[in-house]
């Protein structure tokens, strides 16, 4: 069973193209992920940038270690794999929810240049869904509303 899609909101995330495919990992990572995999296969996303990254991403003790028990363990092959776009995904409504400014600046732009609703939180971080849910939720709710109201 298929759904139709509505709309698109894409939160801290790098866009895919109009057409063709999309590697689910930029190629600028991959080299520095393929040295963290072990035979074949990568550490929890939580361990790629180290301990502190995550203590910053997600400060409460227990809620990172839910969130990181969740984590799969990828096959390195994973960082090659590539998804076909499907065709005129992007003649949908689409939106665009930028939390940390430092990786998805340029995401967010491309989103603007589209004439796509974009928010911001400030002092966002990529992990917020799970840190502050209710005011990722919120601007969820606002790009929708701007989505609904355009022609």
């Amino acid at each position: 069973m298929s759904a139709d899609v509505a709309a698109l909101v894409f939160v801290d995330a790098f866009l895919p193209p109009a057409i063709g495919t999309a590697r689910l990992v930029p190629p600028e990572f991959v080299d520095e992920l393929c040295a963290l995999a072990s035979d074949a296969v990568l550490p929890p996303w939580s361990s790629w940038f180290g301990d502190e990254v995550m203590r910053d991403l997600v400060p409460d003790g227990a809620r990172r270690a839910r969130v990181e028990r969740d984590m799969p363990r990828l096959p390195l092959s994973f960082l090659q794999t590539e998804v076909p776009v499907p065709d005129g995904w992007d003649r949908r409504p689409c939106a665009y929810l930028l939390l940390s400014a430092q990786v998805y600046t340029p995401s967010a732009a491309d989103a603007r240049a589209r004439g796509w609703p974009v928010a911001e939180i400030e002092g966002g971080k990529h992990l917020d869904p799970v840190r502050r849910p209710a005011t990722v939720a919120t601007a969820l709710l606002d790009l929708e509303r701007a989505m609904l109201a355009r022609p």
